[in-house]
């Protein structure tokens, strides 16, 4: 059987509305619905056989077409955006897979656990503390799932390879941005920027394009840096929990 992914309900609602299919009334509190990871067909014929009733979109939801575009991005990846919402707590959390170090440069090598303090992990270590570390870049995070997507597209990328040091998955990455807060195990880490790529990566992607993950020409595809608030040791396997930025 296909992989299955979870689609709240307000994303089916865009995905029909944007196909221009019917929609009629559903309660509020129905449960979400399981599709393959290969939706939008599914969905659509579906729909198109009267064997799925959706709501229309919520006023406040995004531009459905736009939503639509980025859903099918999403489900490429194996992520699955949704209408923020503090309901969707499945979006908000993830774990661990790999842990990774190195004496300075990259690739990083996976440990099974490192000790995380204001400074970033312990055993590891930067060439040119100009451009990486400091206590605003002290921990370096990226996505397995754009590790693996970027791997579909051919990139000889792997874990480490660009240099984070932990390395996650289960999450929505659009929840991972400036401002937002994780909770890794018994650590507390705050998002402070996107990771700017440099040459120094050039070895993991096809015709030694870095700019593959530069937040500014592929915007959701970046690594991203954090601040330390609370430290302590991380383990593969740990659980992570998302909380959105705090209004300023």
């Amino acid at each position: 059987m296909p992989q299955a992914g979870r689609l709240p309900r307000g994303v089916l609602c865009l995905l029909a509305a944007a196909a221009g299919a019917p929609t009629s009334a559903q309660p509020a509190n129905a449960p979400m619905l399981a599709v393959p990871l290969d939706p939008i067909a599914a969905i659509l014929e579906a729909l198109r056989l009267g064997r799925m009733a959706l709501t229309p979109p919520p006023p406040d939801a995004p531009d459905p077409v736009a939503h639509l575009k980025q859903c099918c991005e999403a489900v490429s990846l194996g992520i699955v955006h949704t209408i923020p919402d503090e309901s969707d707590k499945w979006m908000k959390t993830g774990r661990i897979e790999s842990i990774n170090t190195s004496r300075g440069g990259v690739p990083k090598m996976g440990v099974f656990e490192a000790l995380v303090t204001e400074q970033g992990l312990d055993g590891d270590r930067q060439r040119d503390r100009r451009f990486h570390g400091g206590p605003d870049r002290a921990v370096i995070l990226f996505s397995l799932e754009l590790i693996r997507a970027l791997q579909r597209e051919g990139h000889p990328i792997a874990i480490g390879t660009t240099g984070e040091n932990l390395t996650m998955s289960g999450m929505d990455w659009a929840v991972v941005a400036p401002g937002s807060e994780l909770e890794v195990g018994d650590v507390r880490l705050r998002i402070t920027k996107y990771a700017s790529p440099c040459e120094n990566i050039a070895d993991s992607f096809l015709g030694g394009d870095f700019t593959r993950i530069s937040q500014k020409a592929h915007a959701g595809w970046s690594r991203v840096c954090a601040r330390v608030l609370i430290g302590g040791l991380v383990r593969i396997g740990d659980p992570i929990t998302a909380h959105a930025a705090r209004p300023t």
